[in-house]
């Protein structure tokens, strides 16, 4: 998850605030995000870039119960540096 992150994010260096986004998101049991959401933002370009990269984010499968996959709510730390 966290390679395909930031092989798609896209930010200019110049322009964009350094620092860390914090997003919340739920993988469904068929592994599909579903409500994608910032928890701590940075700026609108750098809040922009991260909603887009997990709204395009391939199923996951984050979790399972005794095997069978279960809803999983997952906070992840997006680093712009």
């Amino acid at each position: 998850m966290r390679d395909f992150i930031y092989k798609n994010l896209r930010f200019d260096p110049i322009l964009t605030t350094k620092g860390k986004v914090y997003i919340s998101f739920t993988v469904q049991p068929n592994g599909s995000i579903s409500n994608i959401e910032i928890k701590r933002g940075l700026s609108s370009e750098n809040d922009e870039e991260v909603l887009r990269i997990i709204a395009m984010m391939p199923n996951s499968t984050l979790g399972s119960i005794r095997g069978n996959p279960r809803k999983q709510n997952a906070i992840l730390p997006i680093d712009f540096k």
